[in-house]
């Protein structure tokens, strides 16, 4: 196992049964995750039934206008399905929730880095990699939305990493995509020619209890395109999912100190200094003793500096994300 950048394996998943680990340029062709095998931390392996309860999944986009911004996720927990769809505009966030069990089925989410992932219930929701991109089709109340999201335009942050006794989490992040097609909102037709496109795969066996701050962007600065990720709590184990995208390339950033409090966030690191002000948010709060979240995902306005490429960037009331997330799963 490496820490430095280079080739995928074939397959996610090796012939043992176990996750393989490290930073790598792309995705690997295949998950293989009919092979996976589910370590005990003293020894042997739990049953395989139980990946119900182990296994997460999760796709989110956002996009970003001048005037406004769209965020969607698909998320699998494995006994549970959930869904939702808003958009902020003005200060204000409209949002749907939909969540449900797995059966009957009517979320999907492919098994393989090129796949379908769809959800088709209240709304409709269509996800799909190809090599020429990730094609989206957003069907919801009021909201239509065909697009393509340009990937190959876009070095992608690849990382398989451990996370505590017997667990991993694989993760594929892109930020500041250029974003092709068309959407439908509220009576009126918007180029998506302007908009920056950002999105998050996500899957893996988690921690029982997971606590992440997660911090993203995508705005334009003198004509290029600037892309941010980062976070603290999660994606730690040797290497971290801290960087930033310039018109496409990718340069990884050291360790980050991010900290939210209420509307307020700060990020601090090595040639990066930011401070965030929330204006709404998309929360939701679910507490069962067995199964809690905490989930919080503000949108608002970013100002301070990054450096990149070799210069610095500078931020002022750019619209963002910060989330601030506790799960027991």
């Amino acid at each position: 196992m490496s820490w430095r950048a280079e080739a995928p394996p074939a397959q996610l998943i090796g012939a043992d049964g176990q996750a393989q680990l490290g930073w790598w340029t792309q995705e690997p062709a295949a998950y293989a995750l009919e092979r996976l095998r589910l370590q005990r931390p003293m020894g042997g392996q739990w049953p395989k039934w139980t990946r119900f309860l182990r296994y997460k999944h999760w796709h989110f986009v956002s996009l970003v206008h001048e005037e406004f911004m769209l965020g969607l996720a698909l998320v699998d927990l494995g006994y549970a399905h959930q869904v939702f769809v808003y958009v902020h505009e003005q200060g204000r966030t409209q949002a749907d929730t939909w969540r449900g069990l797995p059966w009957p089925r009517r979320m999907h989410l492919a098994t393989a880095p090129q796949g379908l992932s769809c959800y088709h219930g209240a709304g409709r929701i269509e996800l799909r990699q190809a090599d020429d991109g990730l094609h989206l089709k957003l069907d919801w109340p009021r909201l239509q939305l065909r697009g393509q999201l340009l990937l190959s335009g876009c070095e992608p942050l690849v990382l398989s990493l451990p996370a505590g006794a017997c667990s991993w989490t694989y993760t594929v992040k892109r930020a500041a995509l250029s974003v092709q097609g068309e959407l439908q909102w509220r009576g009126r037709t918007w180029s998506t020619a302007s908009m920056l496109a950002s999105h998050d795969l996500s899957l893996g066996l988690m921690r029982r209890q997971t606590a992440w701050q997660w911090s993203s962007l995508a705005t334009w600065i003198d004509g290029h395109r600037v892309g941010l990720n980062l976070a603290m709590g999660v994606n730690e184990s040797g290497q971290n999912e801290n960087a930033v995208w310039i018109d496409g390339r990718l340069h990884k950033l050291a360790a980050v100190f991010l900290r939210g409090q209420g509307e307020q966030g700060q990020a601090a690191g090595e040639g990066l200094e930011l401070h965030f002000q929330g204006r709404d948010e998309h929360a939701e709060y679910l507490h069962t003793g067995l199964i809690d979240s905490r989930f919080c995902q503000r949108q608002g306005l970013y100002r301070g500096h990054l450096d990149a490429a070799g210069r610095r960037w500078p931020l002022d009331q750019v619209m963002g994300l910060w989330e601030d997330h506790y799960v027991k799963w």
